[in-house]
């Protein structure tokens, strides 16, 4: 996550990819299906204290009943190291992500079709994988084997042509523009359990706290507010979903009018 901040500090980030490019970085562990944040904590520019495998554990620790529970953690390719698999599985949690890992020769990827799956098993009791999608895509997963059952059926757009998939596209998608496609279970996984971050930005961008201020720490106190004010949403919804005497449900309020209803509370 980042929090938009311009003034002069030695802890802020500048990252070209983010929709925020400047300002404090935060590792945080969210949920996939609500974007429910169980913890989140910044990472100064200037902290060299712990590496990624070691700031990956203290965030999985924080999982509610951590190693009792069945938990997966899905990361993109700048956490997906071999330690910290190896790790994250010793805590009794699961991973699946991207990963930057060198994992097949020049001259293995003999079979070009499209959505076409290898799987390689490495030292530390996980499983590699590479997809031939509109690129070549690469995988890590402790759950998944790769067989050829493994596999879902999804209806997908026709992608941009490139010169990897030109020649499947023709074969798949023809003249439409949507066509069902068998696509390997660990790509469908990752697709749709890689959300819980993003989908809690989306809704803290909804009514962020946009407040001039010099002081360096003030924003990250306004972020800190805005995940637990998501936060409070989320579990206000799930409150009157779960609660049999409410009827209507369509009489929930939306995330405008309870963050208005949260921000009366704590004035008054």
């Amino acid at each position: 996550m980042m929090k938009l901040f311009k003034g002069r500090s030695d802890m802020t980030h500048r990252m070209k990819k983010k929709p925020i490019k400047e300002g404090y970085k935060f590792f945080a562990l969210c949920d996939a299906q609500t974007g429910f944040c169980y913890v989140t904590f910044p990472d100064g520019l200037k902290d060299k204290s712990g590496m990624i495998w070691e700031k990956v554990v203290n965030l999985v620790c924080f999982l509610p009943e951590c190693g009792k529970r069945k938990y997966i953690a899905v990361m993109d390719n700048y956490f997906t190291q071999a330690r910290t698999i190896v790790e994250v599985a010793r805590r009794g949690v699961a991973t699946v992500g991207t990963t930057c890992m060198s994992i097949f020769k020049e001259g293995e990827l003999e079979d070009s079709r499209f959505n076409t799956l290898y799987c390689k098993d490495h030292p530390g009791n996980f499983r590699m994988f590479c997809s031939l999608d509109n690129n070549i895509v690469k995988l890590v997963s402790n759950i998944h084997s790769g067989n050829v059952d493994e596999s879902v059926m999804k209806a997908r757009k026709k992608p941009r042509l490139n010169n990897v998939n030109c020649v499947t596209c023709k074969t798949i998608w023809k003249e439409s523009s949507v066509a069902n496609v068998k696509i390997p279970q660990i790509i469908n996984n990752y697709n749709y359990w890689m959300l819980g971050c993003d989908l809690c930005d989306q809704m803290i961008a909804y009514y962020r706290a946009k407040v001039r201020c010099q002081r360096t720490w003030m924003p990250i106190m306004f972020h800190c507010l805005d995940v637990l004010c998501v936060n409070s949403y989320v579990l206000y919804q799930q409150a009157l979903l779960a609660d049999d005497r409410v009827t209507n449900k369509s009489r929930i309020v939306d995330h405008k009018t309870f963050t208005k209803t949260l921000i009366d509370s704590l004035i008054n």
